[in-house]
């Protein structure tokens, strides 16, 4: 089962969480820790343009984690992860 982001397709077994960008980034630890996944390369933008609205936590083999912003709130990609867990895997 897989999360499709733009041209990339995340597993579901590798993904720690969705969160809505706007409420996290209330937080300036959250903030912080936005700025050093960016300075570190850890930090991808799959907004093609758009406002990012999620940020996907993932759990990569060669770190700690990345993360993902995304266009899509958060209760789109749910959908898209219920919509593949519903027809098995992808």
């Amino acid at each position: 089962m897989n999360l499709q982001l733009e041209n990339m397709s995340i597993s579901a077994s590798n993904i720690l969480g969705i969160f809505d960008l706007d409420a996290i980034t209330v937080e300036k630890t959250t903030r912080d820790t936005l700025n050093r996944a960016q300075t570190n390369d850890l930090l991808y933008d799959f907004c093609n343009g758009e406002l990012p609205r999620s940020l996907v936590l993932v759990d990569a083999d060669d770190s700690d984690c990345e993360y993902y912003l995304a266009a899509p709130n958060t209760s789109t990609l749910h959908k898209r992860m219920k919509k593949f867990t519903a027809n098995g895997s992808r």
